[in-house]
């Protein structure tokens, strides 16, 4: 508790030392607040996770420019229809929004490249550089394309810290270790390049998600603006001294939860379920009744061998939806059967969520159809 003095038109802060997290959590913060006798409980979600987290923000700015087999750096493309800007494209199916790319292909071969501002990396905690890289929908295959991230020091000397080939239409992860520079100034630098033939067939290069992050994911606590994606209760098979090796070690498993509306399989509403990043397929369809107002109770996604695979006390449930169905879900767990025949669950997220909010049925947290629904399930530690 504690107490402040209020003056007219002055702004006031009250702030507590929640001090160092020491382990992943979530849950409901209530922060009472009393005055002349009146009283008010403000509710938020906190949540202690372990994340990888942006340690400072990309610069703004980028400079591009290409270098040609045996020539030196410039910022003229030429006639060599070498190409590198910021845009979107499509790889993999999945648009994203970064740098669009091309290696010089006519009269000559090299690579295009954008150099940062530059920017200084704290002492601690140890960083990496990471992005998304891709190659174009619809581009022939060629032999790939070659990416690289290097760091340009303030002695202007330049270290190449990742490479990764990306054969195919798709977004691949691409990172690189800036431990020996903690605490310096760096400019970072992204390179695509055809590769050691120098085939530039269908090079359509594409980067997104550029960042500075911790090296290792670290504890961060989070407050959100509400409470009501926090709330749990006890799942229906708890299991006292549940540890991450039995969770990983379940011989089958299913994700459970209630739904109205919700067609999960078919063309075109499919809708589709991603646990830990592992994509499970199709949701179970949960139709239940909207104008009657009855649930679809208890309905079940069996997990895959690679989602097991994936369990921990805190496990991010992803719901994507691009058939842009509408319909409403809620009290979300996992149900598994552990190695040694016992049945456990997870704690029931509580939480109902609606696509899209303007739906007539809507209740809950509403979520735009350019989102993802996403509930963290917790068993209990």
């Amino acid at each position: 508790m504690q107490q402040v003095r209020l003056e007219p038109g002055i702004a006031a802060t009250v702030g507590f030392d929640l001090g160092e997290p020491r382990d992943e959590m979530a849950g409901v913060l209530a922060i009472e607040i009393e005055a002349d006798g009146l009283r008010q409980c403000v509710e938020r979600g906190m949540a202690v996770t372990r994340d990888l987290v942006e340690i400072v923000p990309m610069p703004g700015h980028w400079q591009g420019g290409m270098r040609l087999r045996g020539g030196e750096e410039t910022g003229d493309f030429g006639e060599t229809r070498a190409d590198i800007r910021a845009g979107e494209r499509r790889s993999g199916g999945e648009q994203k929004r970064g740098l669009t790319a091309h290696p010089p292909y006519i009269g000559a071969t090299g690579y295009v490249f954008a150099t940062w501002e530059p920017v200084t990396l704290p002492a601690q905690p140890r960083a990496a550089l990471r992005a998304l890289v891709g190659k174009g929908d619809g581009s022939d295959l060629g032999d790939g394309i070659l990416y690289r991230l290097a760091v340009i020091d303030a002695a202007g000397t330049e270290t190449v810290i990742a490479d990764l080939v990306v054969p195919d239409h798709e977004w691949l992860a691409i990172e690189g270790d800036l431990s020996p520079w903690a605490g310096q100034t760096i400019r970072p630098k992204l390179i695509v390049d055809p590769g050691v033939d120098d085939n530039t067939s269908g090079d359509w290069a594409c980067a997104a998600d550029i960042r500075i992050e911790t090296l290792a994911p670290t504890l961060v606590r989070v407050l959100e603006g509400t409470g009501e994606a926090f709330r749990r209760e006890p799942g229906p098979f708890p299991v006292a001294g549940l540890t991450v090796e039995h969770l990983r070690g379940a011989r089958r498993g299913r994700l459970r939860y209630d739904g109205m509306g919700l067609s999960g399989t078919g063309e075109p509403y499919g809708s589709f379920a991603v646990l830990n990043g592992v994509e499970l397929g199709n949701m179970a369809p949960a139709g239940g009744s909207e104008t009657a107002g009855i649930w679809e109770e208890g309905v079940g996604v069996e997990l895959t061998p690679a989602a097991i695979a994936t369990l921990g006390f805190r496990n991010r449930f992803e719901l994507r939806n691009p058939g842009q169905d509408y319909f409403k879900v809620r009290r979300f767990w996992l149900e598994l059967e552990l190695a040694d025949g016992r049945t456990a669950s997870s704690m029931v997220s509580t939480a109902t969520f609606t696509q899209p909010p303007g739906w007539l049925y809507a209740e809950g947290i509403g979520v735009g159809f350019e989102d993802n629904i996403t509930v963290d399930i917790w068993f209990e530690r």
